[in-house]
């Protein structure tokens, strides 16, 4: 397997519960005849009962690749 791509998207719900979702996406070769096929998976849901600065929200992002047992050097990190 090469590189790992995610997203992530937090948001609060109509009670102000806040959430975050992270998904993961690579390029494999389990299409048809072994082309090339995207392939996307939750990684986690996860509630935020912090603050949503960019170091806790980082925090968990790294705990659900870690749960998920992601190896760290596949793993490629960009937040804005």
């Amino acid at each position: 397997m090469g590189r790992i791509s995610f997203t992530a998207d937090v948001w609060s719900s109509d009670t102000l519960a806040s959430y975050l979702a992270l998904t993961a996406h690579w390029i494999s070769d389990k299409g048809p005849g072994g082309s090339l096929s995207l392939e996307t998976a939750l990684i986690g849901f996860h509630r935020l009962k912090m603050q949503h600065t960019g170091k806790n929200i980082a925090q968990v992002i790294l705990c659900l690749i870690d749960r998920a047992g992601i190896p760290a050097a596949k793993v490629i990190l960009l937040m804005q």
